[in-house]
């Protein structure tokens, strides 16, 4: 059944879709990311909020495999990230989760992904087939965080300080030499498309690419019953028609750059 149509996004069949992650995975490790629904109503609560901007970082480990991040942010209507740098926050009477105004409460695949998903590994997509990866797919590799309730928000538990969010994607967009930056979510569509994944308490975001441009697809998301999310069941997902962030002047990018880098800064 076709979706419902949203400003900002287009439909596809999920195996068109396939091919655009197929082609994103082969060059990247970073597959996805989820983002809960009450820790994002939760955000949009705060003042100002009209979107939510994601960003691709890494943390660096010192005695094992760097691991990519996703950091969150409030957008204001200026196309402005709500960021409050250490020599603001200071002078602001804002509570503790929005002191800095940056958050890693995303999860990142491939640490926390669904191994069953065609989106996840297109040989999934074929009916009596399921990846390799997904036969060994273990829930010790999987990172969990406490989600925002419908009576209380729990997004603080995410925060983090605005040196480590540049440093994170410092070392995406310059030590690794990645040219996407950030994708840029209105707060309207995003609840337009929950509404319409009417079983999903999340939503999952795949990056793609097709023929070199960059894409982005949406799919909901639940709990299932092993420790992690699975996507929902559905013949169509939903595309980005607004270019994401890739620093080249897109309407996407946030109109302050605390969270771009030029990898000409140290």
């Amino acid at each position: 059944m076709a979706l419902e149509l949203i400003d900002n996004f287009d439909q596809i069949p999920l195996a068109e879709a396939s091919v655009f992650t197929e082609n994103w995975q082969k060059e990247n490790v970073i597959k996805a990311f989820l983002f809960h629904k009450n820790d994002i109503e939760c955000l949009s609560q705060q003042t100002d909020v009209v979107g939510v901007r994601f960003y691709i970082g890494i943390v660096a480990n010192e005695n094992s495999t760097d691991e990519p991040d996703m950091i969150v942010v409030g957008v204001d209507s200026k196309n402005r990230d709500i960021i409050y740098p250490p020599e603001e926050a200071s002078t602001k009477t804002k509570t503790e989760d929005e002191v800095s105004g940056v958050y890693d409460f995303a999860l990142p695949c491939p640490k926390l992904c669904d191994p069953k998903s065609c989106l996840f590994d297109s040989i999934n997509c074929l009916s009596d087939s399921i990846s390799t990866i997904a036969s060994s797919f273990t829930t010790e590799t999987m990172r969990t965080v406490q989600h925002s309730t419908e009576d209380e928000c729990l997004i603080e538990l995410g925060a983090i300080t605005v040196e480590d969010a540049i440093e994170r994607v410092s070392i995406w967009q310059c030590d690794m030499n990645k040219e996407l930056v950030s994708v840029y979510f209105n707060i309207e569509d995003l609840d337009s498309i929950f509404e319409y994944f009417e079983s999903a308490n999340a939503l999952r975001v795949y990056f793609g690419l097709e023929n070199g441009v960059h894409r982005v697809i949406l799919i909901g998301a639940s709990n299932a019953v092993e420790a992690y999310y699975e996507d929902v069941e559905t013949e169509y997902v939903y595309v980005n028609t607004v270019a994401p962030c890739t620093g080249n002047g897109e309407l996407s990018c946030a109109v302050n750059r605390t969270l771009y880098r030029s990898c000409s800064q140290s």
